[in-house]
C-alpha cells in the first residue's frame, strides 16, 4: 500500500496530530526587506506621474541605477525598488486622494486589456482599504497585465506566447512594441526572483494579508492605464485578445451548501492550517461567492492553499525553512513541489500521509487562473464550491482537538466523507472513461431514430430491427475475438462476459454493462511517474497508448453522429418526399448497412476499455511496440469509417467492406498483437 493510502475515511474525519509552527511571515529576510522596507521612504516623488497622472516612464528610469552584470541581478534591483520608493509613496497619495475623477479619466485607457469593467471594479476595491480586497486585487490586476501583454506581444512575435511572464518581459518583440523604459519598469514590479516579483510572490501564496503594502498595489493598478496611453501614442492597432481557456464540465465534490449554512466557518476559523486569523478571510470568500464573483472566490481559495500545504508539506518533511519565498539561487517550493510524489533528492514526499489522495487530482486551475487564460466573468461556480470544500476540509484537518467535536457533528462532517468518496475526474484516464460511456450511450440510441426498414416501409417497433445476413457473420466473428479477450479478463470481478450483448439488438445492454466495467477503479495518482520507463526512447508509453485510445474513441463517436444527421435527415426528405432516386437507393444501403457501423463502434470501445485495464502490460518493449501497431491500425480503421460516413461520402457499402476486412484480420490482430499471447509461449 502506498504513502497516498493510507489516510483512511474515518482518518480523513479526525484532526491531524501533526503540529505544525506558526511563523511571523512566510517572505524570506531578502523578499520581506525589498517588497516591505525597501518600498518604504519618508520622501515623495510627485514626478512619477506626468500632467495626466499617468506613470512617466522616462523619467522613473532615468532615477534608476545603471543595469550592470547579469550576474548581480540582486544588487541592482534592491538599487531600482529604493530609488523607486518616493515614487511609490507619491502615487498612491495622489491616487487615493482622487479615486473617481482618475477613474473616469483613465477609463479609455483600459480598453486594450479587453478587460475594462474587472479592472474598474478593482479600483473600486481598492477604496476599501481591506487586506483580502488587497490580495485579490492583485492576483486579479497582475492576470489581467500579464495576459494583455502577451496579447500585444502577439502583435509582432510568433505563436505561442511566452508561457512565463519572465520571459515575456525578455522579448524583443513586446520591447520594440513598448520601448525599453516601460520594459525596465515592469521588470522591477513583476519581473525575474531577484526584483519585486509581486506577481509569482502572492500567487503562489507566501505573503499575508495584509503584507503587501498598497502602495506597491497601486503602482500595479497604474501600470495598466500608463501603457494603454502608451499605446495610444504609439497608435497601435490590431490589438486581438485571445479566448479564454473553457473547464471542462465539473461535477461537485459534495452537495453541501456550505455557503447556505452558517455554522461551518465558526469551525474553522481556529485552524492553523495557515499561520494568520482567518475568521475575516472566510467571510470575503462567502461574500465574493454569494455576489457570484466566482473567479475571485477560485483566486482567494488557491492562495490560501497554497500557503497551507506548503505548511504542512514543509512540517511533514522536516524542511521548516521551505515555507518562506525562495531567492534566485533556491527553488520556489509551489503546487508542483508540493503534491509531487517525492522530493528533489527523490526520498518520499509525506505530505500523503496528512491529507487524503482524494483530494489531489484536478486541471491545473491555479495555472490557468493566474497567468491569465481563464475568464474572471465567466469562471465555472462548480470549480469555485469544489475548491471551497477541499479548502474547508483541509482548514478542519487542522483543527485544535477542542474543536473536533464541532467537525465530526456539522456540516463540515459530510464534506469530509464526500471527499473520502471523491472519484477524480479531471485525469485522461477519468475523462476517456467518461468519453467511451458517452459513445455507448449515443450507440443505444440510434435504433430510436430508424423509422424505416431497408425496404423503405415503415418500420414496426414491437420487433427488433430487421438484420442482413452480413451483420450474423459479423457478429460471429466480433464474439469469438471477445471470447478469446474474456479469458483474459478474470482476474477483475468488474469484467465479464460481453458476448451476449455485443449484437446491434442489444445495443442498450452492451451500454450498461460497459458502464459496469468501467466502474473498475484505476489507480491515476501519481501514475505519470510511476509508469515511466528508464533507458528508452519512448519513455511515456502509457501516454502514447493513452492518446491513441482517445483518437480512435472521438472518431468512434463522429462516426456515431454522422449515422444520426443522415438518417434524420434522409427521413425528413422522405417524409417531405423530396428524395431523388440516387437518394433513395443510398438511404436503402445506409438501413442495410448501419447496424454493422454501430456494431464495430460498440466493439473498439470495448477493446478500449479491455485496454486501460491492461495498460500496466506496457512495460516490455516488444509487448508495447505490439499493442501500438495494433492500435494505429485501429485508429486507422475508425478515420476511413468516419470518412465514408461523411456527409459528403456516404459510402455505406464501402463502410461495409472496410468493416469486413478489419474484422477478419481482428482475431489474429488481438491475440499476437493486443494481448501479446505469444509472449507466453517463448
Amino acid at each position: 500500500m502506498g504513502a497516498c493510502e493510507i489516510t483512511s475515511a474515518m482518518d480523513l474525519l479526525l484532526p491531524c496530530q501533526l503540529k505544525l509552527s506558526k511563523p511571523q511571515t512566510c517572505l524570506s529576510p531578502y523578499v520581506h526587506k525589498l517588497i516591505v522596507e525597501d518600498t518604504y521612504s519618508y520622501e515623495r516623488d510627485p514626478y512619477v506621474l506626468d500632467k495626466n497622472r499617468l506613470l512617466d516612464f522616462e523619467y522613473i528610469c532615468s532615477k534608476l541605477p545603471d543595469e550592470g552584470s547579469q550576474d548581480d541581478l540582486a544588487s541592482y534591483f534592491q538599487g531600482c525598488v529604493t530609488a523607486l520608493a518616493p515614487m511609490l509613496h507619491s502615487a498612491e497619495d495622489i491616487l487615493g486622494n482622487e479615486k473617481t475623477t482618475l477613474v473616469q479619466k483613465y477609463c479609455p485607457l483600459l480598453d486594450w486589456t479587453g478587460q475594462t469593467d474587472q479592472l474598474l471594479e478593482l479600483w473600486e476595491m481598492m477604496k476599501a482599504q481591506d487586506d483580502t480586497d488587497d490580495v485579490t486585487v492583485i492576483l486579479v490586476a497582475t492576470t489581467i497585465l500579464e495576459r494583455s501583454l502577451g496579447n500585444v506581444y502577439l502583435l509582432e512575435g510568433p505563436e505561442p506566447c511566452p508561457s512565463m511572464l519572465k520571459d515575456l518581459l525578455v522579448s524583443t518583440h513586446l520591447n520594440n512594441i513598448l520601448g525599453c523604459h516601460v520594459i525596465q519598469v515592469l521588470r522591477i514590479v513583476i519581473g525575474p526572483p531577484t526584483s519585486l516579483n509581486i506577481r509569482n510572490v502572492v500567487w503562489h501564496g507566501f505573503p499575508f494579508p495584509g503584507e503587501i503594502p498598497r502602495r506597491c498595489i497601486w503602482f500595479i493598478m497604474l501600470l495598466v492605464p500608463s501603457i494603454g496611453q502608451i499605446l495610444k501614442n504609439k497608435k497601435v492597432t490590431g490589438l486581438k485578445c485571445r479566448e479564454p481557456v473553457s473547464f471542462p464540465s465539473t461535477a461537485l465534490i459534495s452537495d453541501t451548501k456550505l455557503f447556505m449554512d452558517e455554522d461551518w466557518p465558526e469551525v474553522i476559523v481556529q485552524t492553523e492550517f495557515v499561520s494568520w486569523k482567518t475568521e475575516y478571510f472566510w467571510k470575503k470568500v462567502k461574500q465574493y461567492y454569494l455576489k457570484q464573483r466566482y473567479g475571485y472566490c477560485a483566486a482567494l481559495l488557491l492562495f490560501y492553499l497554497e500557503q497551507g500545504l506548503r505548511h504542512v508539506f514543509a512540517t511533514v518533511n522536516k524542511c521548516e525553512n521551505r515555507v518562506l519565498t525562495a531567492e534566485a539561487t533556491t527553488l520556489y517550493t509551489t503546487f508542483d513541489e508540493i503534491l509531487n510524489s517525492s522530493l528533489p533528492d527523490n526520498s518520499e514526499n509525506k505530505l500523503c500521509h496528512c491529507i487524503s489522495p482524494h483530494i489531489i487530482n484536478g486541471p491545473r486551475v491555479r495555472d490557468r487562473l493566474s497567468h491569465g487564460e481563464a475568464c474572471w466573468k465567466t469562471f465555472p461556480w462548480q470549480l469555485t464550491e469544489n475548491l471551497t470544500m477541499v479548502a474547508v476540509a483541509l482548514s478542519a484537518r487542522f483543527t485544535p482537538e477542542i474543536s473536533s467535536n464541532k467537525v465530526l457533528k456539522g456540516t463540515v462532517s459530510k464534506v469530509l466523507r464526500d471527499i473520502s468518496e471523491y472519484t477524480v475526474q479531471f485525469h485522461r484516464i477519468a475523462v476517456l472513461k467518461r468519453n467511451l460511456r458517452k459513445c455507448c450511450v449515443k450507440a443505444a440510441k440510434i435504433d430510436n431514430l430508424v423509422d424505416y426498414t431497408p425496404d423503405l416501409s415503415e418500420r414496426v417497433y414491437t420487433t427488433d430491427y430487421p438484420l442482413p445476413s452480413i451483420h450474423d457473420q459479423l457478429i460471429d466473428d466480433l464474439q469469438t475475438v471477445c471470447g478469446v479477450m474474456s479469458d483474459h479478463l478474470s482476474a477483475n470481478s468488474a469484467l465479464h462476459s460481453v458476448q451476449d450483448c455485443l449484437t446491434y439488438t442489444a445495443c442498450t445492454r452492451f451500454s450498461s454493462y460497459i458502464d459496469d466495467l468501467l466502474r473498475s477503479k484505476i489507480n491515476t495518482l501519481y501514475r505519470e511517474k510511476q509508469c515511466q520507463v528508464p533507458d528508452t526512447q519512448c519513455t511515456d508509453r502509457e501516454g502514447e497508448v493513452l492518446s491513441v485510445l482517445e483518437h480512435v474513441t472521438s472518431e468512434c463517436h463522429t462516426v456515431l453522429n454522422n449515422l444520426q444527421d443522415f438518417v434524420t435527415l434522409r427521413q425528413q426528405q422522405l417524409l417531405d418526399k423530396q428524395l431523388r432516386s440516387r437518394q433513395r437507393e443510398n438511404f436503402k444501403k445506409f438501413l442495410t448497412s448501419f447496424p454493422a457501423f454501430v456494431t464495430i463502434t460498440n466493439m473498439c470501445n470495448y477493446m478500449c476499455c479491455w485496454q486501460l485495464y491492461h495498460l500496466d502490460t506496457l512495460n516490455h518493449q516488444n509487448c508495447y511496440n505490439q499493442k501500438i501497431r495494433f492500435w494505429k491500425r485501429s485508429l486507422q480503421f475508425c478515420e476511413n469509417l468516419r470518412t465514408c460516413s461523411q456527409p459528403d461520402k456516404n459510402k455505406w457499402t464501402d463502410g461495409l467492406d472496410l468493416i469486413s476486412q478489419y474484422t477478419k484480420s481482428l482475431h489474429s490482430n488481438v491475440v499476437t498483437q493486443l494481448m501479446c499471447t505469444h509472449e507466453n509461449k517463448t
